[in-house]
């Protein structure tokens, strides 16, 4: 507007950012299916980590955000249409707590048709869900599919410690480097 009006001679800022700030960031590659079976054999074989699986196979099939799987309520599973509705998400830190905020974006919002091995894994995950006496409610919500041995909903970053540590026990046990395997990188392979 002020070099339209002719206040100055030149936009100071008509330039690309990035060609003056580098972007160093790593680009996360998905995984490929020899190392997503690679992975699916070792938890398999894993008694600490075999609880995990379906945690693992809802991320790759259904390819939803770590924090929306953290907020799916058991209404959220619609087993005799066969899809799931992701309409929230659970989010927050180790410090503040947790709370349910809306999806990340608007188009967010969704239903996603499961797979016959997501929907394997959610009647799973609901089967071996433990029984409360209170379920837990947070900023209203309750039903939560995830729930740690405190009687909470699993929050994001318990999910990201349980990757984190599967990888590095995959090193030790396998004897080569893990495939980096993460809530993320199972939302695009």
């Amino acid at each position: 507007m002020a070099v339209n009006d002719r206040r100055i001679l030149s936009n100071p800022f008509s330039f690309k950012l990035s060609s003056i700030v580098p972007n160093n960031q790593k680009r996360r590659k998905p995984l490929t299916d020899s190392e997503y079976d690679s992975i699916i054999k070792y938890v398999k074989g894993s008694v600490p980590y075999r609880k995990y699986l379906d945690i693992i196979i809802v991320l790759h099939e259904t390819g939803i955000r770590v924090g929306e799987l953290c907020g799916l309520t058991i209404p959220d599973i619609d087993f005799d249409n066969g899809y799931i509705n992701i309409n929230k998400q659970l989010v927050g830190s180790n410090a503040n707590g947790v709370y349910i905020e809306k999806t990340k974006t608007e188009a967010g919002n969704r239903i996603i048709p499961m797979t016959l091995s997501a929907r394997q894994s959610f009647y799973n995950i609901i089967e071996t869900r433990p029984k409360l006496e209170e379920e837990p409610v947070i900023d209203g919500v309750s039903g939560f599919l995830l729930i740690n041995r405190n009687g909470h909903p699993r929050p994001p970053w318990d999910i990201a410690s349980i990757f984190k540590h599967l990888r590095g026990r995959y090193e030790k046990v396998m004897g080569e480097p893990s495939p980096l395997i993460t809530p993320h990188v199972l939302r695009h392979t």
